[in-house]
């Protein structure tokens, strides 16, 4: 069902409610006050518990103080004038306490709300963050000679590649001291790098 067709049917049904209790109150016996009770309460329930915006229960619950008052002082009248001056401060003082925690009801449900769409907002990235990272771990079969690894298929692939799948790490070649001397004996590694850094050295001292 609709919010706005539920709406309606709530507010449909509290102001029929609210016309047969003004119907009871024009048929009250003289000097009699209880009914005025009932109308109070039911202004304050109309408050708490109705389930629709403030703006359409301040509407029921004024229809039905106006419409108590306009009998109490026109067409079945308040026994005296103490009577009726406690019977109308007391349904204005209901619609306007009720209206205040009405308005404190929907304030705390809103942080409420704002509360917990942040907080589902919070896990959603979290979520997201944790399906991007992928993570090695266990044991990994690799040849001792040419140090492919198995895949999960029975395959064998590079390290490289197997680690790059697995993971977000980015490989760039280079080469090692040690095997630089062993697959090239003829170039001198050592001056090499002292040429290196002399260049290096240099070109900071321009800058």
């Amino acid at each position: 069902m609709a919010p706005s067709r539920f709406d309606a049917i709530v507010i449909s049904w509290t102001t029929v409610l609210k016309i047969i209790m003004l119907g009871i109150a024009a048929t009250r016996p003289t000097g009699f006050v209880g009914h005025a009770i009932v109308i109070l309460m039911s202004i304050l329930l109309t408050y708490w518990i109705v389930p629709v915006p403030l703006i359409w229960r301040a509407l029921t619950a004024w229809f039905l103080t106006v419409g108590a008052l306009v009998i109490g002082f026109w067409v079945n009248p308040w026994p005296d004038a103490a009577t009726a001056t406690a019977v109308t401060f007391s349904l204005v003082l209901a619609n306007i306490m009720g209206g205040e925690i009405c308005r404190e009801q929907q304030v705390r449900r809103r942080k409420q709300f704002l509360i917990l769409w942040q907080q589902q907002e919070l896990s959603a990235s979290l979520e997201r963050a944790l399906s991007e990272i992928k993570t090695l771990s266990g044991i990994l079969p690799i040849c001792m000679h040419c140090k492919r690894i198995a895949d999960d298929a029975g395959g064998w692939e590079p390290i490289e590649a197997y680690v790059h799948r697995h993971s977000h790490a980015q490989f760039t070649h280079g080469l090692c001291p040690d095997c630089a001397r062993t697959e090239y004996p003829e170039i001198n590694w050592e001056e090499t790098q002292r040429q290196r850094e002399e260049k290096g050295k240099s070109n900071s001292a321009g800058s």
